[in-house]
């Protein structure tokens, strides 16, 4: 099943290039039409009022993007959260690939011990940075929305919520990965987006994800073209190098194996090497998939051979490991975060609005 899973995501991600594979792409262009149809349809019904939105009785402020995974709205809510580490704050997510997203009921978590299979792999890492918010985790977020009024917060936070229309918010932030931004403009399953770039224009606020500063102009155009909406461009910086007690790693760091199980590694292995760090081999998981610990175990005795001194994997993927196994190199995870290129007078006006939703 897996591999399967591998080779539509490469599919969607535009990677297989043979002409073999020209029928499967035309099929799933064909997908895609009846998929836009859809999504026109049901935006259309909400736009115009036929399809109710439910108010919660608590501020909403939702955090999504356009495309299918990868866009970097879970670093943006953690820095999002820091800015706002006073407030009284919930987040509602769907905890994709969690036991919380199959139950009747959402799962409400204040200060117990969980684990990566109860809340999924983001909601335990947030947790980590901010143990003190309320976490109200399942597939039926109005009811999310509600619970989190019991625990007395005083804001939410929609996780992915950019096509979630049912609920309504009182601010859209839209995260942008500004490389698939360039790419093919496609419609899933034929492509990565959720709905058009049209869908833009419900953005309250754009948060423009970069690696570097290459192409930020044309970027800014191109959303301009769809949405008037204040533009962040932010980037993501390496804090930190810790092992998986979060002990910070002082030993310089030459030669790794990376691993990872996150929507686009890609962007993962590019920012590694961006740190002066030579990649000696690379390992893909699916996205929010349990470790495969034979398999990581297998890759550390392969990158050990190739004279690599650790692997480095995500903070996400650092969450679901322990440090009780043995590997014949020992595992280390990026601490990253977002620091802000451009907009920091739009990023301080974003929070001074959520502030003002809150108090008034």
């Amino acid at each position: 099943m897996n591999t399967i899973v591998s080779y539509f995501c490469d599919l969607i991600h535009h990677k297989k290039k043979k002409i073999i594979h020209l029928p499967v792409y035309f099929f799933l262009r064909i997908l895609s039409y009846g998929f836009a149809t859809l999504v026109f349809l049901r935006n259309f019904f909400y736009d115009k009022k036929l399809f109710k939105i439910k108010k919660a009785d608590l501020p909403v402020i939702s955090v999504g993007n356009l495309v299918v995974g990868g866009g970097g709205k879970t670093p943006f809510l953690l820095f999002l959260m820091k800015h706002l580490k006073h407030e009284k704050i919930a987040v509602v997510s769907r905890g994709y690939k969690s036991k919380a997203e199959k139950l009747k009921s959402p799962l409400i978590i204040t200060d117990e011990k969980t684990s990566y299979e109860e809340i999924g792999d983001e909601m335990q890492m947030m947790r980590k940075h901010f143990p003190n918010a309320i976490y109200c985790v399942g597939s039926k977020r109005i009811l999310a929305a509600e619970k989190a009024k019991e625990k007395k917060a005083k804001l939410i936070l929609l996780d992915d919520g950019m096509q979630h229309r049912k609920l309504f918010r009182d601010l859209e932030i839209v995260v942008v990965n500004g490389k698939e931004f360039l790419k093919d403009q496609s419609l899933f399953p034929h492509g990565l987006l959720r709905e058009k770039v049209k869908s833009l224009k419900r953005a309250n606020f754009i948060i423009l994800n970069l690696l570097d500063k290459k192409n930020i102009l044309e970027i800014k155009r191109k959303i301009l073209a769809f949405s008037k909406a204040p533009i962040i461009v932010v980037n993501p910086t390496l804090d930190a190098i810790k092992n998986l007690n979060d002990e910070d790693v002082c030993q310089k760091i030459d030669k790794a194996a990376l691993f990872c199980s996150i929507a686009n590694p890609e962007r993962f292995y590019s920012l590694v090497a961006q740190n002066n760090v030579n990649v000696v081999a690379t390992k893909d998981f699916m996205d929010h998939q349990k470790p495969d610990l034979e398999k990581i175990i297998s890759f550390a005795k392969e990158a050990k051979l190739k004279n690599a001194q650790c692997l480095l994997c995500t903070e996400k993927d650092a969450v679901k490991l322990f440090n009780n196994t043995k590997f014949a190199l020992p595992i280390y995870y990026l601490k990253m975060s977002l620091q802000v290129i451009e907009g920091q007078f739009q990023l301080s006006k974003l929070v001074e609005k959520i502030k003002e939703i809150i108090y008034s």
